[in-house]
């Protein structure tokens, strides 16, 4: 209830800590400095002041933020001051910060300063640090010379480097190592280079109707970035990418088969459920089909380019993006199971020249684990945006309220439920606020041209 309007605005990192552990999972959602600097935003603040309090348990860290997936607008400047520079602050004005963060710890909403006569000299410049990310791909001709859609078989070669990024899951004694990532991708791209080798080699005996395309994909752990680069370049130069590609097979962390192998998407093609079952048998390896597409891996960017896709998968395991996802871990026999059975994939698509349904897919509410709700659009970002103000979208789920609603893939939300978007944070932080069943409008860029339109958010469980 405070009014910031034109004013800087100074907030403390964290959540209040002597609060009931249901309290503080529900604050954890608006902990994040982002969400804050959004609500500032909202409020007509000029800028946000963030400090560690002297009760706060987290470490104080300094260096060059990171910005997640890709580069995101705001109008808001953020700067940062020490728990030092914070409590002289008070002292200066008579008070004592110790105290105000124990009440606000408390729960409670103690009288907070206004510091009327502070001067602050600060220059707020983002230095965007470019990168260059590498696809490889390569293909293999088919024996027939009638042009006929091509298979394209695919793994991200990219991982997390030291685990500087925001995604390392990485203990307090493992911070700053090495992510060697194993399983994740390297077994991936194992599978792609034999098939590459092995499919190169038996050009001569293999009567295919289909070229072969491998690829190895850049980008993927900041958020698909170098398979949908790769698909912008292809369809500017060659049109709409269904018309080239028949069906994609993704293989993203296979390096652990335990009882099973996992198919996810199996649902973007009526032709998979018989297809499996017929390969599950002549291989021996038990499957489990997955039908949900929308899948965080270079697979759904296929698939939202109108191409039948699947990913291969053996399972989560607590070395997920760590350093500990290391090569003695890897089950090789395993591994090799999987080569074979996606190599006979491949012979069994590339042997006849018959198209693959593409089935359009609702976007499933489900989350793995336990039991969660929470709002549901069915938007799905584009995390390649770069110098877009607002979001950009990549498609939207099939019968989801955005699609009801009219949103479409391109289309740039820059104002939900009458709060401006700016980028991701912003959008995430007024989804949170929206009420299911009750309609609200949306705002997007289209062709240049904001359109209004009306969509009712449903409740995800």
């Amino acid at each position: 209830n405070l009014d910031v309007k034109g004013k800087w605005v100074l907030v403390l990192q964290d959540v209040p800590q002597d609060v009931k552990t249901e309290e503080r999972l529900h604050y954890n959602q608006y902990s994040r400095p982002e969400f804050k600097a959004t609500v500032a935003k909202g409020e007509g603040a000029l800028g946000l002041i963030i400090a560690n309090g002297p009760k706060t348990v987290a470490v104080e860290k300094w260096g060059h933020p990171t910005i997640e997936g890709s580069p995101q607008d705001s109008s808001l400047p953020v700067i940062k001051i020490s728990t030092l520079v914070l409590e002289k602050l008070f002292s200066q004005a008579g008070m004592n910060i110790s105290d105000i963060q124990s009440e606000l710890d408390s729960g409670k909403t103690p009288e907070l300063p206004e510091f009327k006569n502070l001067k602050a000299e600060a220059q707020v410049d983002l230095i965007l640090e470019h990168s260059k990310g590498r696809n490889v791909v390569g293909v293999v001709k088919a024996s027939s010379s009638k042009k006929n859609l091509a298979l394209l078989v695919g793994a991200h070669g990219d991982h997390l480097g030291h685990g500087h990024s925001g995604n390392s899951l990485a203990r307090a004694d493992e911070q700053g190592q090495v992510h060697p990532g194993a399983d994740d991708n390297a077994s991936g791209v194992s599978v792609v280079l034999e098939l590459a080798h092995y499919f190169s080699a038996k050009k001569a005996q293999n009567h295919f109707k289909k070229d072969l395309y491998f690829a190895v994909w850049s980008g993927e752990e900041l958020g698909l970035l170098g398979s949908k680069a790769w698909i912008k370049d292809w369809t500017a130069h060659n049109g709409a990418l269904s018309k080239t590609f028949a069906a994609n097979l993704n293989l993203d962390m296979v390096g652990r088969l335990r009882d099973k192998l996992i198919v996810q998407g199996s649902g973007s093609s009526t032709l998979w459920p018989a297809l499996f079952e017929k390969l599950s048998i002549q291989s021996s390896i038990p499957l489990s089909l997955q039908a949900d597409p929308y899948l965080p891996t270079d697979s759904t960017s296929f698939y939202l380019d109108k191409v039948p896709s699947i990913s291969f998968f053996t399972g989560a395991h607590p070395e997920y993006h760590t350093p500990r996802d290391r090569v003695e871990l890897i089950n090789f026999p395993g591994l090799k199971k999987v080569a074979l059975f996606a190599s006979e994939w491949v012979k069994n698509m590339a042997q006849t020249a018959n198209k693959i349904p593409y089935e359009n897919v609702p976007q499933s509410h489900k989350t793995l684990g336990q039991r969660k709700f929470h709002i549901f659009l069915g938007t799905i970002p584009d995390y390649s945006q770069e110098k877009v103000k607002g979001v950009l979208l990549s498609g939207v789920s099939k019968d989801s309220p955005a699609a009801k609603g009219g949103l479409k893939a391109q289309d740039v939300i820059v104002e939900l439920a009458g709060q401006k978007v700016e980028n991701l944070y912003d959008y995430t932080y007024v989804l949170q606020s929206l009420r299911p069943g009750r309609e609200v409008p949306v705002k997007v860029m289209r062709l240049g041209q904001v359109q209004e339109l009306k969509i009712v958010p449903a409740l995800k469980e």
